[in-house]
């Protein structure tokens, strides 16, 4: 049976409010634009929202710091995948290759749009069924590199809005397990911070978990276990900051994932992983 001090010490190693968070999800939507296909279809939500489900079951495994949900319109970040010709500036050829462009909407847009993947040949390609659309999307997104292009899209997603700040060694405790994320070490982030209303962005890279040695306080213990990311090269000031608890985290961005496939291919969706090794 638990003491009054050994229960205080187990309470103060559940998770708070602030370390427990969930991964962003981001929308997905699909829009038929180019007219033959647009017009084609009687119902063509249906199909757009077909073809938008199988997007976000493609990018969740390939994107393991996000989530990924078709039609989920309370997300802040929304992708939407538009059906087009490849060069939308050219006359149209019976040679124009079609294929998705990709723009995400939110707080913190990149680029856009994105031309992300060619998939049929030339406009005069027979129109498919629903079916059929459905099957060729799914062959071509198992058979393509499909996410080279369109991280630079999904980077501006934060993968947290909160992390821990460490002053020794310097660095950043995250709200989430390797496997939450799919995520291994070497992947580099961007760290937005905030100090006395002058914003700080820094680069850290993943490297370990934060250990229950380096959790000297109450507010650190909920993060013990999770990911932890180094920074190098911290400027003097903002590692005083870190110090004296004067620095705010606003936003922490992947700019270099490194995926963990096994952790992503284990977990159900939405849920946490089970699978792979940091």
């Amino acid at each position: 049976m638990l003491n009054r001090a050994s229960l205080f010490f187990f309470l103060s190693l559940l998770p708070s409010a602030a370390a427990a968070q969930s991964p962003s999800t981001v929308a997905v939507k699909v829009e038929l634009v180019f007219p033959r296909y647009r017009d084609h279809y009687p119902d063509r939500g249906s199909v757009e929202s077909m073809l938008a489900k199988r997007f976000a079951e493609h990018l969740s495994r390939q994107f393991g710091f996000l989530r990924f949900a078709e039609g989920d319109t309370s997300s802040t970040y929304r992708l939407t995948l538009q059906f087009d010709r490849a060069n939308r500036n050219a006359p149209v050829s019976t040679l124009s290759e079609l294929g998705f462009w990709a723009r995400l909407d939110g707080p913190n847009p990149g680029p856009q749009p994105v031309y992300w993947m060619g998939f049929r040949g030339g406009t005069l390609t027979p129109t498919p069924t629903p079916e059929a659309f459905l099957a060729e999307l799914t062959t071509r997104l198992a058979t393509s590199d499909s996410a080279s292009r369109i991280v630079e899209v999904l980077k501006q997603v934060p993968l947290s809005e909160t992390a821990l700040s460490n002053a020794s060694p310097a660095g950043w405790a995250l709200p989430f397990r390797h496997l939450d994320v799919c995520m291994r070490n070497g992947s580099m982030l961007t760290v937005v911070s905030d100090v006395q209303a002058i914003e700080h962005v820094s680069d850290a890279r993943v490297g370990g978990v934060f250990t229950r040695e380096l959790a000297r306080t109450t507010e650190q213990q909920p993060f013990v276990g999770k990911m932890f990311a180094v920074s190098d090269a911290l400027p003097r000031s903002l590692a005083e900051s870190m110090a004296d608890g004067t620095l705010k985290v606003k936003r922490v961005l992947v700019t270099t994932y490194v995926h963990d496939a096994t952790a992503c291919e284990n977990r159900l969706p939405g849920a946490e992983g089970t699978g792979g090794t940091p």
